[in-house]
Parts: C-alpha cells; sequence; structure tokens
C-alpha cells in the first residue's frame, strides 16, 4: 500500500528506507546544532557582532566551496560522502571541549561552522542519493527524499526546545556531533561501503576547484538568463542577511536565556519548515504551471520589499517574527525550487559547473557585502535607514527578477531549437515535489508544435510529455495528425494513456511503423492482431504485452519467430520484448532460446529477460553468462547474482573460479615454453597468452560476483579486457585489493607476465598441436614446419591459409594492436588478389565498394594524368570511398606486381561496428592523409 502510494518499486524498499532515514537524521540534527550555535553566538557575543562574521562567512562560504569541490575530484566519491559527517562531527567535537577552556573567537567559529556543515550536508546528501538512483528513479524518489529532509527539520527544530532545557545550549552540539557519526553509519549502509578497500583506486580525472568556477563563469557569461541570475545571487543574499540582523536582535532581547532562545530558534524553524513543505506539496506545481519557474522567482522581492517597507513603519519582535516567517517559508517552499528549475535549462554538462559558479561565486560575495553594508548601517545609519536601503535593494532586485523572466523566455526557446527540451528531467534536491509543468515552457512548446520545422515540433512535443495542461493536451491532439511521423509518435507518447479509443485506434493503423510501436507501449490493452504486423518491433513489442493475455499461444509463437530470424536487430527487439513482460514460464523458455545467440548484444539481453523472471532460473543464466568470453555478457552475469544472490549455490561459483584459472594458467605455461624464434613462434605465443588472459577475465569476472565495491571492481575488468586501455596498474590493484586470491592471474597483465620455463622441444609444440583450438593447432604446426627453414614461414601465393593472413594482418598498422582471435575474424572477411603491372585496381569517379590492405608491391595513386601517391606493403587504399560512399577521387594503380587483400564494403562496415578500435585506427590514417593534403608544399631555394 505505502509502496503504491510513494511509487515505490519491487527492491527499491531498503534503499529508499534507509536514505529517507539519513536525510531525516542528517537535517534534524543539524537544525537543533544550528539553533544551539545561533543561540550560543547571540547570547555570548550578541547580534551586533553579525555584519563581521557576514564578511568572514562570504570568505569561508567561498573558501569551503572550493576546498570540498577539489577533495570530490580527487578521491572516491563513495568513502568521501563516508568521512565528510565524521569530520564534521570531530570538528564540533573539538570545539565543544574548546567552549570549556573559553578560547577567544570560539563562538564566531560556531556561526562559520554550521555555514560549513550546511554546504557539506548538501553535498553529501544529495550525492549519497545520487550515487544509488539513476535519472528516471531520482524524478521519482527525489521529492521522498526530500520531503525526509523536510520532515527532519520540523522534528529538529522541534525537539531543540526539550533538548536544550534538559541538557543546556552548550550541550546541543553534543546531539550535532552525534547525529553526524549516526549518519556516516547511515550513508556507509546506503552506499555499502566497507572497511575494507583497495590500497589505490582507479585513476581519476583531476577536477580543480578554481576549473570548476571558471568554466561556470565562461558559460555563464554567453548567457543572458545566467547574467542576471549571477545579480540577483548577489542581492538575494544581500536581502536575506539584512533582514536576519534586525530578526536575531530582536529574538536575543526577547530570549536572553541562551537555553529559551535556542528552543525558539528550533521552534521557529520547524514552523517554516512545515509551512514550506505545505506549500512545496499544494501550491508549487500549481504556481509553476499557472505563472512559470521565473514568476515565482519574482515573487520574493516583491515579499522582501514589503517586509521592508513594513520595518519603516515598526521593528517590534511580532513584526519581525512575521516577516521573517513568510519570507523564509516562501523562500523554502516555493523559490528555491523554481530556482533549481531554471538551472535546469542549461546542457546537463554544465549544470554542476553553473551551480558551482552560483553557488560559490556571487552567493558568497553577497553575504561579504552584507556585511559591509550592515558594519556601516550601525555607525551611520538608523533602523528606518537601513530599512530604506533594503527597499531600495529589493526594489532593484525585482528589477533584476523581471530581466530573469525576459531571457528564460530566450533561453527556454534556444534549448527547444538546440535539441534539450527536457528541462525538467533532474530531480530537484531539497524539493518536495517532483515538477512536472512550468507555464513558460508549455507555452513556448505549444508554439513549437506549429513551428514549419519538423524537428522543432518534435522537441516541442517533448516537452509537453506529462504536462498535466489544457493547452499541452490540445496542442499535441493536433499533433496526431502531423504530417511528420516522428511528430506524431511524440504526441502518442506524450499523450499516452489520455488518448481516446478512436486516437489509438487510429495510431494502431498509422503507415509509419514508429508510430504504431510508440502505440503499443502506451496502451492500456493492445489488439492481438498487431502479433502478424509487417514490422519486427511492432509484433515484438506487441506479443511483449500479450503473452501473458489470452492471447499469449500467437504472442509466444510470434516471439519465437523473431528470435529465429537471420537479422540480430530483429532478435534483439524480441528478447528485450520478453525482458519487459510481467514474469511467466513462457516467457522464460522463450528467453532461454537466445542466451547462446551469436549476437553478444543478444545474449546480454537475453540474460537480463532470464533474470527478470527471478529464482533459480536467474541464478543459473547469471552462471553461465560468467563463462562467457565476451565482456558485456559477464558484466550481466555479475549484475544478475549480485541482485538475486547465489542461494545455495556458492560451491558452484567456486569451482567457475577455479576451472578457469587452472586454464588460464596452462595456457600461461605453454607459452612459456615456446622459445623459439620466428613470425610463427612469436604468433603462437601471443594466441596462447591472448587466450590465457580471456581465460583469467573468467574467473576475475566469477570472483569478483562478491566484491563489496562493485563500480571499481567492474570498471577494473573493463579495462583489462581493453588492450588499449590506460590505467592497468590501478586496475590490477584494485582488483587485488578485492580479491587477493586471484594475484596469480593478475601477473597475466604486468609486463613479465609470461614466464619461461624451460627450452622448447618437439613434444613441447607436439602437445600444443593437440590442443581443442583448430586455429592454435594451425599455429602449431606452422611453428613445426618453421624449424626445418630455420624459423621462416614460407610465403605462398594463391590462396593464403588462415594463419598466413593473420601473419600478415599483425604487420599492418592498422591491425597490429589486435589480439590473435580478432586478427582471424579481420582474416575471415578478408580475400587475397593478385594485379599485373599497370593493372587498375580502382577507377576514379566509380563508386567504390572495396578497400584494399596491401601485402606486396607498390600502387600509384592518380588523379587526372598526375600520380599524387604511392603506397606500398602495409598500407590500405579504397577505404575513403568505402567510408563516404562516395566516388572516388582517385584511380589506384599496380606498379610492378602487387598482391592485396580485398575487404567488401557491406564486411568492412560489420567490422568496424563489432570493433572500435579498428574505426578508430582508420580514423587515424584519414586524418594523418587529411594533414598531409592540407601541409604546405615546400618548393626549394635556389
Amino acid at each position: 500500500m505505502l509502496s503504491r502510494l510513494f511509487l515505490i518499486r519491487p527492491g527499491e524498499g531498503r534503499t529508499v528506507a534507509l536514505v529517507v532515514g539519513l536525510m531525516f537524521l542528517s537535517v534534524a540534527g543539524m537544525t537543533v546544532g544550528e539553533s544551539g550555535a545561533s543561540a550560543l553566538f547571540f547570547e555570548r557575543v550578541g547580534p551586533d557582532a553579525l555584519p563581521r562574521v557576514y564578511l568572514l562567512q562570504g570568505v569561508v562560504g567561498l573558501v569551503a566551496m572550493l576546498v570540498l569541490t577539489a577533495v570530490l575530484g580527487r578521491f572516491e566519491r563513495r568513502r568521501t560522502y563516508v568521512l565528510l559527517p565524521l569530520l564534521l562531527a570531530a570538528l564540533i567535537g573539538i570545539e565543544r571541549v574548546l567552549l570549556v577552556v573559553a578560547v577567544p573567537g570560539i563562538y564566531h567559529a560556531l556561526w562559520l561552522t554550521t555555514t560549513i556543515g550546511s554546504l557539506v550536508q548538501g553535498v553529501y546528501l544529495w550525492g549519497t542519493a545520487g550515487s544509488v538512483t539513476d535519472t528516471r528513479r531520482a524524478k521519482r524518489l527525489f521529492p521522498l527524499f526530500g520531503g525526509g529532509s523536510i520532515l527532519g527539520a520540523v522534528a529538529g527544530g522541534l525537539g531543540t526546545r526539550p533538548l536544550a532545557a534538559a541538557f543546556g545550549a552548550e550541550n546541543l552540539l553534543i546531539v550535532w556531533a552525534l547525529a553526524f557519526v549516526a549518519t556516516s553509519v547511515l550513508t556507509a549502509a546506503v552506499l555499502g561501503v566497507r572497511r575494507r578497500e583497495a590500497r589505490r583506486r582507479l585513476a581519476r580525472r583531476p577536477v580543480t576547484a578554481l576549473g570548476e568556477l571558471r568554466e561556470g563563469f565562461r558559460f555563464v557569461r554567453r548567457s543572458p538568463l545566467l547574467i542576471w541570475m549571477s545579480v540577483a545571487s548577489i542581492l538575494f543574499s544581500i536581502l536575506y542577511y539584512s533582514l536576519y540582523l534586525p530578526f536575531a536582535q530582536v529574538a536575543t532581547a526577547r530570549y536572553p536565556d541562551p537555553e529559551a532562545l535556542a528552543g525558539f530558534f528550533g521552534l521557529f524553524w520547524a514552523v517554516v519548515t512545515s509551512a514550506a513543505f505545505v506549500m512545496s506539496i499544494l501550491l508549487a506545481n500549481r504556481l509553476l504551471g499557472w505563472f512559470g519557474a521565473a514568476a515565482m522567482i519574482l515573487v520574493l522581492p516583491v515579499l522582501y520589499s514589503g517586509a521592508f517597507t513594513t520595518l519603516l513603519l515598526a521593528s517590534t519582535f511580532g513584526t519581525l517574527v512575521t516577516i521573517r516567517f513568510g519570507v523564509s517559508a516562501w523562500l523554502q517552499g516555493v523559490s528555491s525550487t523554481s530556482w533549481e528549475a531554471l538551472v535546469n535549462v542549461v546542457p546537463e554538462h554544465r549544470r554542476d559547473q553553473t551551480r558551482a559558479f552560483l553557488n560559490g561565486g556571487p552567493a558568497q560575495m553577497g553575504t561579504a557585502i552584507a556585511g559591509v553594508v550592515q558594519i556601516v548601517g550601525q555607525h551611520a545609519l538608523s533602523v528606518a535607514q537601513s530599512a530604506a536601503i533594503g527597499l531600495a535593494a529589493s526594489l532593484i532586485t525585482a528589477v533584476v527578477a523581471w530581466n530573469i523572466r525576459r531571457s528564460y523566455t530566450g533561453a527556454l526557446a534556444d534549448a527547444i531549437r538546440a535539441g534539450r527540451p527536457r528541462v525538467f528531467d533532474d530531480a530537484i534536491p531539497n524539493s518536495a515535489v517532483a515538477l512536472r509543468r512550468d507555464a513558460t515552457a508549455i507555452g513556448l512548446a505549444v508554439d513549437a508544435l506549429r513551428d514549419p520545422d519538423p524537428r522543432v515540433r518534435r522537441l516541442g512535443g517533448e516537452l509537453l510529455e506529462g504536462a498535466d495542461d489544457v493547452r499541452a493536451n490540445d496542442a499535441l491532439r493536433v499533433g496526431l495528425h502531423d504530417e511528420d511521423a516522428l511528430v506524431r509518435a511524440t504526441a502518442v507518447r506524450a499523450l499516452g494513456t489520455s488518448l481516446a479509443d478512436d486516437e489509438l485506434t487510429r495510431a494502431f493503423g498509422d503507415e509509419d511503423p514508429v508510430v504504431r510501436r510508440t502505440a503499443v507501449a502506451v496502451a492500456r490493452e493492445v489488439p492481438a492482431s498487431l502479433v502478424f504486423d509487417a514490422d519486427p518491433g511492432v509484433v515484438a513489442r506487441a506479443a511483449g504485452r500479450l503473452l501473458a493475455e489470452p492471447a499469449g499461444v500467437e504472442a509466444a509463437t510470434a516471439i519465437e519467430r523473431l528470435i529465429g530470424d537471420a537479422d540480430p536487430t530483429t532478435r534483439l527487439l524480441a528478447v528485450n520484448a520478453i525482458g519487459a513482460a510481467p514474469p511467466s514460464g513462457e516467457g522464460t523458455r522463450l528467453a532461454r532460446l537466445a542466451l547462446e545467440d551469436p549476437s553478444p548484444a543478444v545474449r546480454v539481453a537475453a540474460v537480463e529477460a532470464v533474470a527478470s523472471q527471478g529464482g533459480e532460473v536467474a541464478i543459473a543464466a547469471g552462471l553461465d553468462a560468467l563463462a562467457s568470453p565476451e565482456p558485456a555478457v559477464r558484466a550481466v552475469g555479475r549484475a544478475t547474482l549480485r541482485r538475486t544472490g547465489l542461494d545455495g549455490r556458492a560451491s558452484a561459483l567456486d569451482e567457475l573460479v577455479s576451472r578457469w584459472s587452472a586454464l588460464a594458467r596452462n595456457d600461461t605455461d605453454r607459452a612459456a615454453s615456446v622459445t623459439d624464434d620466428g613470425e610463427a613462434a612469436d604468433l603462437l605465443r601471443a594466441t596462447l597468452g591472448a587466450r590465457a588472459r580471456s581465460r583469467a577475465l573468467i574467473a576475475l569476472s566469477a570472483a569478483l560476483v562478491r566484491s563489496d565495491d562493485p563500480p571499481a571492481t567492474d570498471r577494473a575488468l573493463e579495462i583489462l579486457a581493453d588492450p588499449t586501455a590506460g590505467e592497468v596498474a590501478n586496475a590490477l590493484e584494485t582488483i587485488q585489493a578485492a580479491a587477493p586470491a586471484t594475484r596469480p592471474l593478475l601477473a597475466l597483465w604486468e609486463p613479465a607476465g609470461a614466464r619461461r620455463v624451460g627450452p622448447s622441444t618437439a613434444d613441447t609444440v607436439e602437445a600444443i598441436a593437440n590442443d581443442e583450438d583448430p586455429f592454435v593447432r594451425e599455429v602449431a604446426e606452422l611453428v613445426r614446419s618453421s624449424r626445418d627453414r630455420g624459423g621462416s614461414v614460407a610465403r605462398t601465393r594463391g590462396s593464403m591459409s588462415q594463419v598466413e593472413l593473420v601473419l600478415i594482418l599483425r604487420r599492418i598498422p592498422l591491425f597490429s594492436a589486435l589480439e590473435p582471435a580478432e586478427l582471424q575474424r579481420v582474416a575471415a572477411i578478408a580475400g587475397e588478389r593478385t594485379y599485373a603491372d599497370g593493372e587498375v585496381i580502382g577507377v576514379e569517379g566509380d563508386v567504390g565498394d572495396e578497400m584494399h590492405v596491401i601485402v606486396d608491391g607498390t600502387v600509384r595513386v592518380v588523379r587526372g594524368d598526375t600520380a599524387i601517391a604511392r603506397r606500398g606493403p602495409g598500407d590500405i587504399v579504397g577505404e575513403m570511398a568505402v567510408i563516404t560512399k562516395e566516388p572516388r577521387i582517385a584511380s589506384l594503380v599496380a606498379e610492378g606486381d602487387v598482391r592485396t587483400l580485398r575487404i567488401e564494403h557491406h564486411a568492412f562496415e560489420g567490422m568496424l561496428r563489432e570493433r572500435p578500435d579498428i574505426a578508430i585506427g582508420v580514423m587515424r590514417i584519414l586524418a594523418d592523409r587529411l594533414s598531409a593534403a592540407a601541409a604546405p608544399v615546400e618548393h626549394p631555394t635556389a
């Protein structure tokens, strides 16, 4: 019942409970501690010292933000989130001791600690929440997490008075510190952090705090919206602290006893937070939908104007408490959420930098300016004059906020045209509601749906998706009849379950399969006739939806037909449909049919589909996936077993580790025993060494299922699986720390990983020649035959064996970094060709459908009647036409006898899709040739 009410899905309950508890406890402790520190400061130092503290607060806030950004950029974030509250607890504990000995400046330090604590708390709380949620889960769960923090503030505020009365204001600091210690424990529980960790973590890209601010400033200055927001940040800080000073003065005068003052502050902020929570729940989305986020920012300076106008007339305790309550409740309940919503117009990869700049620069500058203004005001201005200055500042802020509203419209329009229509995709930290609409954004999106450019219309429809607004629904229903199929599909998806029956029927019969697929995805009920649709995607989605329905027999037959299709994309569609379907015995049977599919992507989807069915079959699929040669399949196997648990199958996992470790060691010993020289012997060693590493990766993958730090160890495995990856040393250290027993296997990636066990003998090579792998046997036979020729490999004309092709490809720079197994794949698509002197290999102007790797001889590249280049053994020619599909820009002519390996266009494209590292190699060659073509020609001087 509660899970349904709060949108908590199966398997999320423990995580949600821990995060909500973490939010509640941390914020409650912070509220108690902040109230106690403020009370002690005002009672022992006095509110008149606040202006000087504001100056310090601005500087300390900026420095703390810089230090915190640098720390998070250089250290592993999860463990940093656990350590931060412990460091705060230690700091507060030290300050409590210093109170006893009355160290000068201790009360100023306590005040500044609340500033640092608020900053640090926001980082580790929402950083922890973000670490255990993806973007889609965050949209559902962040409002719930925000509710936990709000309830914590209320509980902490209400509990401050009795705690202060029972233990004294000074000892509220102990409560605060204990809350941080408990917060650290809960953070560790949420993130799964254990005491044992790798001595060295995988290298991270260094992030400097000044660099973040600098990048944020560079981006901000190019945006009118962000420039006005920067000015507003300064002004809002000035207004906030200018109003806080008289409030603190009257509160201190009313409650001279520190315990009573702490209790007042706690009760006041509890009431403010409660009101803000109600406003957030009941008003925030409605106001945003009616007026827009920018308008809600404009309300805040209007409230400040009213507050300072009131102070011109009266500055009594009741007046200031009422003013402070109204402004603070609006600020927390509506304005803060609206402000964060404005930042969401910024591209996602720039948002953190932008927030770092706004919070670390202008906001802290405003705090310092407020201090200067108040210091001057204390000596030269009356209360009325200070209120008049505050009123003037609030009116200036209103003008700035008006400009924010104007520039926000332009920023939204730019976001739509730049293809960034989802400006409210990210959950807003500290918000108790998930933003679903904004009046300004909806108006622009409605206009976008009438734009002549279909791309803009599509983006407008995407922005309206999920917007519960009459204007949005009316515009989307017009979009259902758009001439552009993608606009129609976007409208169908955006309207979803609100589609009328006749609209759904029309979408099911649309001429474009994209529209039909979308209709199947959003409809409550799917017609059984769609399992006979001409489009495999429509069939797969419809059949997946119907598996558990009365039409399940036809649906299962349709999916089974798709799983047997020759096209891997079609098979993938079918398996993904099974994974999205409710668990069923038929779904499990169908998914298991694809577990041995030749396509790694299909096998990954098949394991996920079987795992979604749960139970013993999921564990078996996870164990089988661990033995796959494909890293992606092993990764999903690990994830499956971590999610489901081993349920008594731990011995099977241990046996898997033992068996593959033994096979890897055997290959290592065999590779080390081949001490012959020559190309064939080198290839044999490389083949056995590569297979040893491949088998070792299977053993390591199984051993790390029970890792305490899955993200780090999974990344380490990815690095070891990619021969071109850097950071190998850090990856090895990470795995060794997580699973010390695997240390012998890690030696395979060390520079001296292949150890010599003795001289190579005929018996050694003979044993390898009986290997189960036919390619290994063929290479061993070549080694044995090459001994009679002193280690040289016979060069044959005509048809070459696969081993000879691999030997040739190893000499080609483009393919030299590939493992022997990958070279076999390239060799399988390459055909040998020979050309006589003067024979034309490719004609300028013809559409090329093949490229050539030159094995022997020279090829002249001719444009018109001019030879522009010559290519020799190891070079590639003709690749430009194959890649661009444009006519050849030059002819290719054999110069003497030429032998090449010919690779056809379709086979080449398939190879690039399967091996991105080959694609990178081709791009490097193209870049080199373009650079050479663009280089200035040097003319000899006389």
